[in-house]
């Protein structure tokens, strides 16, 4: 092969290069348009039921559940979630603290912290969205005696509280009513197991215990 004959190969594959990269540098665009063209940020509110079961059966009680949680969506499909979940009164318990104000109810709470992801399938234009998915929660069944005012607090010595963490799933699905991709409705279904030690609370002794809860909820929110 003659001088020239390689210079004009080499120009040739310079050529070809030049012409992919300029190939890929306009594809750029139009992957960032594709995924920026979802909202990434979704606040979301709950209310429903929650139902107890395994080591809780028959020592707590089905009650009304709520929550609030926050979304991700770092891709199309993929979504990381944090919320903040409470229970009221499951386990029933209805004592009184002796004070000063005269005798104070002290009720049970339980709240959960979950943190994990999504799988999430768009649909029918983005107006459907149907998920699943899971991570890991952090629980706290607490008593706590109401106050007599904003100004005075009240100690609760006899007050107990239980604490553990586990792991939950959930699916449901969300639509969007309007035209516009902001507002949404939904419903999800959570399972959550979990295991938790500490004082006895309401019926429920001081061992370990394994425990299950069932939330249908009716959902809520907004996406920018």
């Amino acid at each position: 092969m003659s001088l020239k004959e390689g210079e004009g190969e080499g120009s040739r594959s310079l050529s070809m290069v030049r012409r992919s990269f300029l190939v890929l540098a306009s594809l750029v665009p139009l992957a960032t348009t594709a995924q920026s063209s979802f909202p990434r940020h979704h606040l979301q509110a709950g209310l429903g039921a929650a139902a107890p079961g395994a080591d809780l059966a028959g020592n707590f009680s089905p009650s009304f559940g709520f929550g609030a949680h926050y979304g991700y969506r770092f891709l199309r499909n993929f979504q990381l979630d944090v919320g903040a979940e409470g229970v009221l009164g499951s386990a029933r318990v209805r004592d009184f603290l002796d004070t000063t104000f005269g005798p104070r109810r002290i009720r049970d709470f339980q709240f959960f912290l979950p943190v994990g992801g999504r799988v999430v399938l768009p649909l029918a234009d983005d107006r459907l969205e149907v998920f699943a998915g899971g991570g890991g929660v952090y629980v706290r069944y607490f008593e706590a005696v109401s106050q007599p005012n904003q100004f005075f607090r009240i100690d609760c010595p006899f007050c107990g509280a239980r604490n553990g963490f586990g792991y939950y799933g959930s699916a449901g699905f969300r639509i969007r009513p309007g035209a516009g991709r902001g507002f949404w409705i939904g419903g999800s279904f959570r399972l959550t197991r979990v295991e938790t030690t500490g004082d006895a609370f309401g019926r429920l002794g001081p061992a370990r215990s394994r425990d299950r809860w069932i939330t249908p909820m009716l959902d809520f929110g907004i996406s920018f």
